[in-house]
């Protein structure tokens, strides 16, 4: 905001940037739970271990999570008086 970006560009920014790392996050676990559907299948009951509904059920709630987990630190960033975080700036 010290060089000019309005309080939606800072909330944009942080939120994309947490977004990168959520869907690379999403994508390594989608990657690990299919091979590990063999070792899971004890535990699941009443779900195939390649259930489509399940899988996507999951990733919309853990998606959701992630960018809640977000929004907070993304609106604390964009209330940020710039000249107080200049000054504090080490």
């Amino acid at each position: 905001m010290a060089l000019g970006a309005k309080p939606g560009q800072v909330i944009r920014m942080v939120l994309g940037s947490s977004s990168r790392a959520l869907l690379i996050g999403l994508a390594l676990g989608f990657g690990i739970a299919l091979p590990a559907t063999r070792l899971l299948r004890s535990f699941l009951y009443g779900v195939s271990p390649v259930d489509p509904a399940a899988y996507i059920g999951v990733t919309v709630i853990l998606a959701g999570a992630g960018i809640a987990a977000a929004y907070s630190p993304a609106r604390r960033a964009a209330r940020i008086d710039p000249l107080n975080a200049l000054r504090h700036d080490d």
